[in-house]
């Protein structure tokens, strides 16, 4: 399964993804092409976990992020020889990226999509990550502002040292690359229902089922 594409040049260019293994767990897969994807060459194969996505700032310096695991905790990798060789990025254990930002060779943001959005950015040639659940990390640093359960689908950089994510219901957050550093909610949108349940008698309408769904997926 091919999960990630990245064009440096309109000739090289290079994918990831990863080969399911029959007893559980994943290989990466890193293909490369130097002919604008006529032809593609297997490289590295076996060295990484699975993969997910795959960025170059120019035609040297690249990352690579996909699943954490013991033996790579933070999922993440660097190269600063056009792929010849990569290595680690040192940081906390991480369950899985599915996207990279690799703007420069210095900076480095990664993150998911699955729940409440967990990112980290390279810091001291380190991945500093934030908590994976935002919405505690947002009010613990004063930026709640009512938000519920901020999704978030996008990352993006606006600059030295600032970093943009977009999210569910219009959500737009700002934040320096730091994890210890405040938010700001730039823009929240509406709220929605987690559940609808439609009911012929009033009596007969779970209110208690609907006030512990909607508090356990915090939409009400």
């Amino acid at each position: 399964s091919l999960r990630g594409l990245h064009f440096v040049t309109p000739y090289t260019g290079w994918v990831v993804g990863r080969t399911e293994l029959p007893g559980g767990g994943s290989v990466g897969v890193v293909l490369k092409t130097d002919d604008g994807g006529a032809t593609w060459t297997e490289v590295a194969s076996g060295s990484f976990p699975g993969l997910n996505a795959v960025r170059f700032a120019d035609e040297t310096h690249g990352v690579l992020a996909g699943d954490g695991t013991d033996g790579y905790p933070t999922g993440v990798f660097r190269t600063a020889d056009a792929g010849k060789t990569w290595k680690a990025i040192p940081g906390p254990r991480a369950a899985s990226w599915t996207h990279v930002k690799h703007p420069q060779p210095d900076r480095v943001t990664v993150w998911h999509r699955r729940g409440p959005g967990g990112w980290a950015a390279l810091k001291d040639g380190r991945l500093a990550e934030c908590p994976a659940n935002l919405d505690l990390f947002l009010q613990q640093r004063g930026a709640w502002d009512g938000l519920k359960k901020p999704y978030l689908n996008a990352v993006g950089e606006l600059g030295e040292p600032t970093v943009a994510a977009v999210g569910g219901l219009g959500l737009i957050l700002t934040a320096p690359p730091a994890p210890t550093d405040p938010w700001a909610v730039r823009k929240a949108g509406g709220e929605r229902a987690a559940v609808l349940f439609l009911h012929a008698r009033p009596e007969a309408v779970p209110v208690g089922a609907i006030a512990a769904v909607g508090q356990r997926d915090g939409y009400l």
